[in-house]
């Protein structure tokens, strides 16, 4: 242990594109496809029967053509995509727990990736609306683990030194992975849905077979103590809120090139930040951008997308900071749930985001404005925690009560 190879390498490359493509997969298999009018003059698909208007695509293209749902309600079309993130949810809030009380970090994250890829492959067969609906719930309560799990086990096999950078790198090869998505779209372009599936679980069930016997079990893990203290409660409560004020504004950074930066910067410079300071800063940085969009308002559009573009940036920067922060702030008998619980926040935080921009459109203070206060505030929670870097990591909460009073 402290060392970075081969594994460590590989686990960190390979985790994250199918965790991505899972994730982005219904843009292209849930659209409706374009279509055209044969010969009525109402240039209405509802209204007028099926001989009258055709698909500019082959019909298999996505489910909506291939299950005659152009017509069905929001809630019919939408269940899919819901259902993967209600998943995400319950995986997020269950598997985390078994990693810490008897499965362990590997067996965890072999798991997950498991779950998330047959579940993905049997997709590809579906019959009708429920069964595709009720596959990709299952899909995404594998996928909640992967990140977290394959971050936290990296973190504790790698030393202080390598750290911040592994945490960086998965972060990139996951933004590797949502500009692949649309790739390979492109490739399945004329071809059915059920393809495209096939592209995006195969690849990720080798991975399970190939990274499960070179990845190590955290030796942390192996011995760890498993009684819990108010004090952890209340650290996984402060970091949630936090998590919860970056998700808020979070929502536009995995857009290509500006948040693949925000990655790759911690990549070269997260050995010399500071946590606690660096995570204020993001923070506050946002959120002051954010308010001054609405300062700015319109008439200077330039002005204010280059402000909403670095809003975007330092939120970005924030969570992937965020994420290492809180791996070195807890102890391993509680680190794998307090991460998942961060993450699943940030998640919860960003469902905001809908509401807020339909806001706008009567008044931008309810969006943009609120986005800025709600991760500025919330940065200011980070003045309660203890700074962590180049600390070693505490395996038990014995141990890390002992740090910490011997630190104050």
């Amino acid at each position: 242990m402290g060392g970075f190879g081969w594994s460590q390498f590989l686990q960190a490359i390979l985790v994250s594109p199918p965790c991505a493509q899972q994730t982005f997969i219904s843009i292209y298999t849930d659209a409706e496809p374009k279509w055209h009018c044969n010969f009525s003059t109402i240039c209405n698909k509802c209204q007028v029967s099926k001989s009258d208007w055709s698909w500019d695509e082959p019909s298999q293209k996505t489910i909506i053509s291939e299950w005659g749902l152009e017509c069905a309600s929001s809630f019919m079309t939408g269940l899919p995509a819901s259902s993967f993130f209600i998943g995400s949810l319950i995986g997020g809030f269950t598997l985390a727990m078994l990693g810490d009380i008897f499965l362990g970090r590997k067996n965890l994250l072999f798991l997950s990736c498991l779950i998330m890829s047959i579940a993905s492959l049997l997709t590809a067969f579906s019959i009708n609306i429920w069964m595709y609906s009720l596959l990709r719930l299952v899909s995404g309560i594998g996928r909640a683990s992967i990140m977290t799990c394959s971050l936290i086990l990296l973190t504790e096999r790698v030393g202080k030194r390598w750290r911040g950078q592994i945490g960086s790198a998965t972060f990139c090869s996951y933004t590797v992975g949502v500009l692949s998505s649309p790739a390979l779209a492109y490739m399945n372009r004329g071809s059915s849905w059920r393809i495209l599936y096939l592209y995006a679980s195969i690849p990720a069930i080798f991975y399970c077979i190939i990274t499960y016997f070179p990845v190590y079990e955290s030796h942390r893990w192996l011995f760890m103590d498993l009684f819990k203290r108010r004090w952890a409660l209340q650290w996984v409560l402060a970091t949630m809120v936090l998590g919860f004020g970056i998700g808020v504004a979070f929502f536009g950074t995995l857009i290509g090139v500006n948040s693949f930066l925000a990655y790759q910067i911690p990549l070269f410079f997260i050995a010399r930040w500071k946590r606690k300071i660096s995570l204020f800063a993001f923070c506050i940085t946002s959120g002051i951008c954010n308010i001054l969009c609405v300062v700015v308002g319109r008439r200077r559009e330039g002005i204010q997308i280059g402000l909403d573009l670095a809003s975007l940036f330092f939120s970005c920067l924030a969570y992937n900071v965020l994420l290492t922060f809180t791996i070195e702030l807890f102890p391993t008998t509680v680190r794998n749930s307090a991460t998942s619980l961060v993450r699943q926040v940030v998640v919860f935080g960003s469902a905001f985001d809908s509401i807020l921009t339909s806001a706008a459109m009567r008044n931008e203070f309810l969006s943009i404005g609120i986005l800025g206060l709600s991760i500025l505030l919330c940065g200011f929670i980070v003045i309660i925690f203890p700074e962590t870097k180049g600390k070693s990591l505490c395996n038990t909460m014995d141990e890390q009560e002992h740090k910490e009073s011997t630190t104050v």
